[in-house]
């Protein structure tokens, strides 16, 4: 098989949290305002060290890295204009297009909401789609020739991924997830539809909601292979233990024993002290392919020792001790399905995720759980405010220095008016 003919493997690339937006839209009829957010990241805070740190993993494991519009932006954040671009013009990215879809909240009240989808790209009403919508950033912080080149290379690993379909998918797919007893557990409120969400769930609805969009995107384009932040395991768990009655099992199924023990070089450090440029890990990568890199790494008798002399190869003027002082290895966390049961029916589960696992779908999950931790603090922070809202409503004129209205003999600064 020559290289053109090669089947090309891809991974889709999200280790980012949901930004926060707040839009106010008013009605031609009846003019009336409403109010809709999406996203639970007021701080819109990026982690550059460790996101780069899974941007590596995944340019050297695998040939395509599948983005969204949304996250190509993101990543002018992690990259200088330069970089990006040669990221482009060597073909690095798969673009998703997707109309830049949001899962967003309708605020009814200041305590019901309802979880609906906007078209990002079409909520100027003269961006038709998410190559648009990109390049309309992108000027507003690189200079017109590279953006031009940029979406160029874009468009030749360009995918249109929007339907209708998608909405009515993944809204299903949330609300099967929001009746598993498994899951409604660590909800406030129960929910037999998505008109009625309540506002000490929002968060946590829609951390699910954006979990369960990219799960979709991974089976449209047919990719194993996912970065998502790590709270991804127990969802994954919770929608596919109806099929199984024997928790081991269940549990032994989730594991991919060759790349939970891999050991993956971390550059990072390297290409923030501009030790390597993005040109040599590139080299590097596309050395016989990637597939002397990957090859090196399926060994059993693999050795830093050996990469650090492959690596050296590349960039010459490197001197071998200062690389070997430098350069770090992790191993990442990864959910896989591997082994499932012949047989097993799902016919009264309608879920499109245990549909495509049950028709030899195995996805090999990268658990971020940095950003999970980061998200579960959002959470945390979240509740809290509201709880601190409800007391000072019912108590607008309780001090610091009083007694906690909830009765935990505790002054309300050292307890629900903590951080207030």
């Amino acid at each position: 098989m020559s290289s053109s003919d090669k089947i090309q493997s891809s991974i889709l690339f999200n280790p980012f949290s949901e930004v926060n937006y707040q839009i106010e839209v008013t009605t031609d009829i009846t003019q009336k305002k409403s109010k809709f957010f999406t996203g639970y990241d007021l701080n819109n805070q990026i982690d550059v060290i460790h996101t780069l740190k899974y941007f590596f993993l995944s340019l050297l494991l695998y040939d395509k890295i599948s983005i969204t519009p949304e996250i190509f932006l993101k990543l002018t954040k992690i990259f200088n204009a330069e970089d990006l671009n040669t990221l482009c013009q060597n073909n690095v990215f798969e673009l998703l297009d997707d109309t830049v879809l949001s899962l967003c909240l309708f605020e009814k009240n200041r305590d019901s909401f309802n979880l609906n989808i906007v078209l990002m790209a079409h909520s100027t009403g003269k961006i038709t789609n998410g190559i648009e919508w990109l390049d309309e950033r992108l000027l507003e912080i690189i200079e017109k020739d590279k953006v031009n080149t940029m979406l160029i290379s874009l468009q030749k690993n360009y995918k249109n991924i929007y339907s209708e379909n998608i909405t009515k998918v993944v809204k299903k797919e949330i609300l099967y997830d929001l009746n598993n007893l498994n899951l409604s557990n660590s909800l406030k409120n129960n929910y037999s539809d998505l008109s009625d969400i309540k506002r000490n769930d929002v968060i946590e609805i829609l951390r699910i909601a954006n979990l369960n969009k990219y799960l979709y995107y991974s089976t449209l384009i047919n990719s194993d292979n996912l970065v998502l932040e790590a709270s991804i395991k127990s969802l994954m768990m919770n929608k596919l233990s109806p099929l199984f009655n024997n928790e081991k099992f269940f549990i032994d199924n989730f594991n991919n024993e060759f790349l939970n023990n891999l050991k993956i070089p971390d550059f990072t450090y390297l290409f923030r002290t501009k030790i390597l440029r993005i040109t040599d890990l590139l080299e590097f990568r596309n050395d016989y392919n990637g597939d002397k890199f990957r090859k090196l790494l399926k060994d059993i008798n693999y050795s830093s020792e050996e990469l650090h002399m492959i690596f050296l190869k590349t960039r010459k003027d490197i001197s071998q001790n200062i690389f070997i002082k430098m350069i770090r290895f992790f191993t990442s966390n990864v959910l896989g399905m591997i082994n499932l049961p012949v047989g097993l029916a799902a016919s009264a589960i309608d879920s499109f995720v245990i549909d495509k696992i049950l028709n030899k779908w195995h996805p090999s999950i990268y658990l971020d759980e940095v950003l999970s931790q980061r998200i579960d603090n959002l959470i945390e922070a979240d509740k809290n405010k509201i709880k601190r809202e409800f007391i000072l409503r019912k108590n607008p004129n309780i001090g610091r220095n009083d007694n906690c209205p909830c009765g935990r003999n505790s002054k309300f600064k050292n307890c629900c008016g903590k951080n207030f």
